[in-house]
């Protein structure tokens, strides 16, 4: 099998398996009524706060990226690391291991 084919093949097991298993746990083990629940009861202001400190390390993350490439003289605009550790989190955070993230 060729090593392309092999690597999509193993990409959209672990895909299906992460589904599989988050299918299972929404349906067995998780009750969807008891977690709005508790959010409901959750102070609104401490979610903000921690949604507020949770984007500013995404930005400090990013800008820690800026500092590296700026030492290696390429010319990346922060707003694009920006942008791009955004999209790389998205990833990193919805999807398998190995893909995206830092």
């Amino acid at each position: 099998m060729e090593e392309k084919q092999k690597k999509r093949w193993m990409t959209l097991l672990r895909v299906a398996i992460t589904a599989g298993t988050l299918g299972f746990l929404f349906w067995q083990v998780v009750s969807l009524d008891r977690v709005v629940a508790e959010l409901g009861q959750a102070n609104g202001w401490m979610l903000l706060a921690a949604f507020g400190l949770f984007l500013f390390s995404l930005v400090m993350r990013a800008y820690r990226w800026f500092v590296l490439l700026r030492a290696l003289h390429p010319q990346v605009p922060f707003s694009r690391l920006l942008h791009l550790y955004f999209v790389g989190q998205f990833f990193s955070s919805f999807l398998p291991s190995q893909f995206g993230g830092d």
